[in-house]
């Protein structure tokens, strides 16, 4: 058998998901598992439709962000950018302070990127 455009899937028991709160911005293991762990990587923002992709990228690239530290043995990621969690808050009129929203999202193969949709945020009890 020819396995030459066969690609490994790594498996993850979680779900794709992002979680917005007061403490910061966080990806779940299988969002980063999903993505191929990259060192870095660049947000897409969608304001009109509300939302997000996450898109692997590089650190030449000047909107890139630090994304996943290889060596870990925590696979999950958290962004504690203070101006992208406020544009998100404007966004979405959310109030972080008082609540945590999590937002389930997809792995698009095609284009090797996770979107999440904004308007399907549950808040967290």
């Amino acid at each position: 058998m020819d396995l030459s455009n066969f690609k490994t899937y790594s498996i993850s028991t979680g779900i794709i998901r992002m979680t917005v709160a007061k403490s910061g911005i966080s990806f779940s293991k299988t969002a980063v598992i999903r993505l191929g762990k990259p060192e870095f990587a660049c947000i897409l923002i969608n304001s009109e439709e509300k939302i997000v992709v996450i898109q692997k990228s590089n650190k030449d690239d000047e909107a890139a962000a630090p994304f996943f530290k290889s060596g870990r043995k925590n696979v999950t990621v958290r962004w504690n950018y203070r101006d992208l969690l406020q544009r998100l808050e404007e966004m979405m009129n959310w109030d972080t302070n008082e609540n945590t929203y999590r937002i389930d999202g997809m792995y698009h193969s095609e284009e090797d990127v996770l979107s999440f949709d904004l308007k399907a945020a549950q808040i967290i009890e």
